[in-house]
């Protein structure tokens, strides 16, 4: 008996928005499953779903092109939705479709069956050993350590609750898909997801460390060690704007450093969305403290949104993780941040700082710029890195120059070279890229840190008390020119 577990072109619980981006060729194909509701809504009842494109990918093009088709059984033999043959394998039955070339749907006909992707993981893939160790809970997920066995690999393995929605699964494949984009020492890596059944697992890079909220909290952290972490911030950050990414959630919160201090990696990317611009128009859950006043003005998130976000984050730096305007409530921000005069007058300051290391000569200044009220006039992160560099880091001394100079060795941005596609109007499939036991030696995130990157309704994650939310609904935008 064929299990469809063992069928190479099988690619598990998948969506359909992932379908699209491997399946780049008129009469592509795949089997995946399909996100059954849990509140009795949905009457399909089918084993798997046959997809298939209708017509090639083609840059531009937003319209449906992608046919799924729901596969049946009944007393053993298998249907496929619209037709009444009955088969006696799903094996037999995409076989006889090819080989006809049978319309399985319209007139669109099978060709080519495309194979599991390399970040597709099958539950033997890992091993979670037990008792399962915890390196984190939230709302909607679980953070365990465990093992990438092909490459012999720790590994942190995140963990869906088995009574996730449909919307936190599409989250869920979202973050994973983002990540795939980035290969960078500043920014978490995602070696694949398990697809095979749910609940849904993500596989990731493992740190030994914590979120650095909590870290700057506890003040454990060693003077001379700050403006690395803003250096390493800073790279990673303009490396995701590089790859044409909006990361719209930059805090402490959402930064891993490890136990020495020496790695410095971005997280979060449930909120992360690819294009120049984002628009939300109601309220959704986004910690008011951290926004530009673009977004609460406008509800407009671009790579000058997280600049702002970023010079707040340096501002909880050299502050011991303290919240942000720390005499004013989220209403209150949100008021002066509306008022570009209000504003200047409760203008988070990096002169003077409650934390005992203080920031080198010329960082004000640099902070200053990221802080521009008028957003078109706000600098953006590519000319950000070589005025940091400059104005700063090529003027430190000592061990904090060493430390900046270690960070920026490891994790120096540089823009990208455009990879030559396949076709000039077709997309490349998305890849993963195989970890290697120098390339990921990481460990273990605690519990807060494990929290920052654990799923919660709507892609959110559980926030302490100092990012409440203010919030709104999204549609995206184009960037405006000018």
């Amino acid at each position: 008996m064929d299990l469809i577990q063992d069928f190479e072109f099988f690619h598990g619980y998948i969506d359909q928005k992932e379908s699209r981006g491997i399946l780049p060729e008129a009469g592509d194909y795949l089997l995946r499953y399909y996100f059954k509701n849990s509140n009795n809504s949905d009457k399909r009842d089918y084993v798997c779903v046959l997809s298939v494109a209708e017509r090639p990918s083609i840059i531009g093009d937003s319209g449906k092109r992608i046919r799924s088709i729901g596969i049946s059984s009944v007393n053993g033999a298998f249907t496929l939705s619209g037709h009444s043959e009955p088969f006696p394998t799903i094996r037999v039955m995409i076989d006889s479709f090819v080989a006809t070339k049978k319309p399985v749907i319209d007139q669109v006909i099978l060709i080519r069956p495309v194979p599991r992707q390399a970040w597709a993981l099958l539950k033997n893939d890992i091993d979670i050993p037990q008792p399962e160790t915890i390196l984190g809970k939230g709302s909607f997920g679980t953070v365990l350590k465990g093992k990438l066995k092909k490459v012999d690999l720790d590994v942190a393995i995140k963990r869906l609750n088995e009574q996730a929605t449909e919307g936190i699964f599409t989250e869920a494949l979202q973050e994973a898909r983002t990540m795939r984009a980035f290969e960078h020492n500043n920014v978490i890596r995602v070696y694949g997801v398990v697809i095979e059944s749910l609940p849904l697992m993500l596989v990731m890079e493992l740190i030994d460390g914590n979120s650095l909220s909590k870290v700057l909290r506890g003040r454990t952290l060693p003077n001379g060690y700050r403006m690395s972490i803003v250096a390493g911030l800073m790279y990673g950050l303009a490396f995701i704007h590089d790859r044409g990414y909006i990361h719209r959630d930059i805090a402490a919160r959402n930064v891993l450093i490890s136990m020495d201090w020496q790695q410095i990696k971005l997280i979060d990317f449930g909120l992360s969305r690819l294009g120049p611009t984002y628009s939300i128009q109601s309220y959704q859950k986004i910690p008011t403290k951290w926004l530009s006043p673009e977004v609460c003005r406008e509800g407009l998130f671009s790579i000058k949104s997280d600049v702002w976000a970023f010079a707040v984050t340096c501002w909880e730096i050299y502050n011991d993780g303290a919240e942000p305007y720390p005499n004013l409530k989220n209403a209150e921000v949100r008021a002066v941040l509306l008022e570009h005069d209000k504003f200047d007058e409760v203008r988070l300051n990096l002169r003077t700082c409650s934390g005992e290391e203080k920031p080198p000569q010329g960082f004000h200044e640099c902070i200053r710029l990221l802080f521009e009220y008028n957003h078109k006039k706000r600098i953006d992160s590519v000319k950000m890195v070589p005025v940091f560099e400059q104005t700063v880091f090529n003027k430190l001394v000592g061990m904090e120059a060493d430390m900046v100079k270690a960070q920026t060795q490891r994790g120096q941005f540089q823009p990208k070279t455009p990879p030559p596609a396949a076709h000039p109007n077709r997309m490349a499939n998305p890849r993963c890229i195989t970890p290697t036991r120098e390339a990921a030696r990481c460990v273990t995130p605690t519990r807060e840190a494990a929290r920052c990157i654990t799923p919660t309704r709507g892609g959110r994650t559980k926030r302490s008390s100092s990012a409440k939310p203010t919030g709104e609904k999204v549609k995206t935008t184009r960037r405006k020119k000018g």
